[in-house]
Parts: structure tokens; sequence; C-alpha cells
């Protein structure tokens, strides 16, 4: 167990509720910003605590406390981990009472739970024991409440600001975007005797939770790319339209759509290289497919690199596929440099296919059956460079689905 002395330097102030039952929803008040440290690559790492405390009864079980503080917004930055800790306060008091007909010593010990969950499943949890202590009693005396077999224990600290869940998450994309974020938490108080079972125990607990959550991020704001204008991914079914425009735009600069599952780590989806136009303006799209299974929160920035080699970074676009329905037909690869298109349909089934120019003309249909994809090109029919329409359509429960497709 970590001491309070051995965490970051937390606000001094805090927002204090009392509650022995019912829910409390503490939308968290205190946020303060302080510079960590100059981080040799990009960004300076900073954090930001969201500070509270709740006082109780040492049992709070159902309903449990209900932390609520509002997510990371991601133009501030890149977050890079959450750190979750709680620091416990407890006292306990109790009276014990011998009720056998011989003198008895009884060992009592304090039990205290701490559960914590979130976003995603999340669960963390804390158990504290304290030392057994012997009571020597004398045999019952039939008075309830005094003489020799009796003793009263005065409040006494079983927790004393110790750190009970501290618990860092790497998986930052829940934390992120518009809204806020909740956590329950819940506790326990209870005694272990020992020592036979003719006694009487009667307890008091009094404790104070402080909730602490740390956002630790990467400032990027001075390596933001101040020339894309515009940054969307925006999903549409199965398929999430990925579109920005940029100003000021140099020869020679790449653009690399980079995505993240865990908000932490990216890899390069696709590269571009920029087509300056007479106004040094671009603007650029991208079709991205989620894989099969591919579920959750999906974090998009672009990474722009200048001909001198200076990197700069888009702001962040969370796109949540948890709400994922059963795939639509897709086109892959799309968009396509060789004019190879697969049409991956929804299910096996009978299918008309329709192709279409941007125009509006069909310049295709073809039925398949039975068949999961499809090649869309062929060997003496190439798709030259253009926008294209491909419309599939279920034979038998005339289910639609139309999509644009790019050849470069």
């Amino acid at each position: 167990m970590k001491a309070i002395h051995e965490l970051p330097q937390l606000s001094t102030g805090h927002y204090a509720a009392t509650s022995r039952k019912g829910l409390l929803k503490l939308v968290l008040p205190l946020l303060i910003t302080v510079i960590h440290l100059q981080a040799a690559a990009q960004c300076v790492v900073q954090t930001a605590i969201y500070d509270t405390t709740v006082v109780g009864s040492g049992t709070q079980l159902y309903p449990p406390y209900e932390f609520t503080l509002p997510k990371f917004d991601p133009s501030v930055g890149t977050l890079l981990d959450v750190r979750l800790i709680s620091i416990v306060t407890l006292s306990y008091s109790f009276t014990i009472e011998n009720d056998d007909t011989s003198p008895k010593t009884y060992g009592v010990r304090i039990n205290r739970e701490d559960m914590l969950s979130g976003p995603e499943g999340f669960e963390a949890d804390f158990s504290h024991l304290s030392p057994k202590i012997n009571y020597s009693l004398a045999a019952t005396d039939y008075v309830e409440g005094s003489g020799p077999d009796f003793f009263s224990q005065p409040p006494v600290f079983i927790l004393n600001q110790d750190t009970a869940i501290n618990e860092v998450l790497h998986s930052t994309a829940d934390f992120m975007g518009i809204g806020d974020v909740s956590f329950s938490y819940s506790s326990d108080v209870g005694s272990i005797t020992t020592g036979g079972f003719k006694a009487t125990l009667k307890g008091d607990a009094q404790d104070e939770i402080r909730f602490v959550v740390i956002y630790t991020y990467c400032d990027n704001s001075n390596t933001l790319a101040d020339d894309i204008r515009s940054f969307t991914a925006v999903r549409q079914n199965d398929i999430i339209n990925i579109r920005w425009l940029v100003a000021n735009e140099q020869p020679g600069t790449t653009y690399e759509l980079m995505k993240s599952v865990n908000g932490e780590n990216y890899a390069t989806v696709k590269t571009f290289n920029a087509g300056v136009q007479n106004n040094g303006s671009g603007e650029y799209a991208y079709q991205y497919v989620p894989a099969p299974g591919e579920s959750g929160k999906i974090t998009f920035r672009i990474k722009q690199t200048v001909n001198d080699g200076k990197s700069s970074y888009s702001e962040l676009r969370i796109v949540d596929l948890a709400d994922l329905k059963k795939p639509g037909m897709r086109l892959f690869p799309n968009p396509s440099r060789s004019g190879d298109v697969t049409i991956i349909f929804p299910a096996s089934g009978s299918w008309q296919v329709e192709l279409y120019n941007a125009k509006g003309q069909m310049l295709r249909r073809f039925q398949e059956n039975n068949n999961i994809f499809v090649s869309l090109a062929t060997a003496q029919n190439k798709l030259q460079r253009g926008q294209y329409i491909v419309r599939v359509t279920n034979k038998k429960t005339n289910d639609l689905f139309t999509q644009r497709l790019i050849i470069e």
C-alpha cells in the first residue's frame, strides 16, 4: 500500500459531500493543469487533475457512489494515460460483550473492501484486513452494556489517508471526446471475530473517500498542423468517411492517415502525396472499412511531413464502432489504384450488381449467386481512373446497398 506522500501533489481544495444512502452523482469541479516535464520528442507532457471527496458510513454497496467527470478534449492534446486513485480514511468503533457463562478471549479484526468499475468493463478492487486485537472478557453477568464482560472500543483509524486503488490505464479511447465518463465506487466494512460464537459485537464506521483522476497528455499545440483547416471522420453504416482540407500546401508534403485502437499507439492506414493546386489548397478523402470483428473506438489523426522532414499532426477524431450493426456491402480497396476492386456482400445469396459512372450512366449489370465476394472488374474490362457508383440488390429481400467507388 502506497502512502499519500508518494502521489503527485494534488489540489488543496476539494468538493466534500456527505451521503449515508442514496445515489451520489458528483460532477468533479476542480481542474488543475500543471506543466510536468519537457519531453524531448515533440510535446510538453501535462496533467489535468480531477479531485473530489465523499464522506460516508463505511459501507456503500447498493447503490454505489457515482463519480462523473468530463471526458478529455482531444483538441487540447494527445491523451497518454489515465490514472485512477482512491485515498481512504476509515475509523471504526465497536462494543463487544461476552455471552458465555465462562471467561473468554475474543480476537477482533476489521475488514475493508473497495470496488471501482468504469467504462468498457474496467474493474479494480482493494482489500484490507486490520491486525487482530484480543479482548479478554469475564463470564457474562447478564447485564447488557456494562460490567467486566463488556468492552467499548473508541474510534480507531483502520486506514488513515491510505491509497486503496492506484491504477494507470493506457487504453484511453473511452476517455476522449464530448460528454462525461462515469465510475461506480462501492465500499464495505465488516468485522471478523475469533474465539467463539458467544459474543455480541456492534460496530460503527465512518469513512472518507478521496477519488482522484489524472489525465496525462501531450500538449501538442506547438506541433499541430495549422494548415489542415478541416478534418472529419464520419461513420456511415459500416464505412468511415474521412476527409481533410489543406491550405498553404507546399510541394513535397506528405500526409499519413493514422489510426489507433487504444488512443496511444498509432499505425499508418494510407499515405498521400500533396497535389498542390494553383491556390495552394488541397482536398483529401478516404473510406475506411473496419476489418471483420473490429469494434470499440478508433482514433484517427493526420501526420503531415513537409519536405524538410519536420512533422506535425492534426487534431484527433474518434469514431465509435460499439453499435456497429451487421455489415453492409463493402468495396475493397476503395480508393483503388490498380482498378481491381472486390465487392464483399453482406451475406451469401442472390445479388444483382450495377455499376454507374459519375454521370449516372450504367456501365455494367450482372448477377451473382451464392458468393460472399466477387471482383468488380474483369481482365478485359479494367476500371479507369474516376468516380463510380456501385449498387447491389438482394433479389430475395430487395435490400439495396449503394456506395461510391474511387479509382485513382
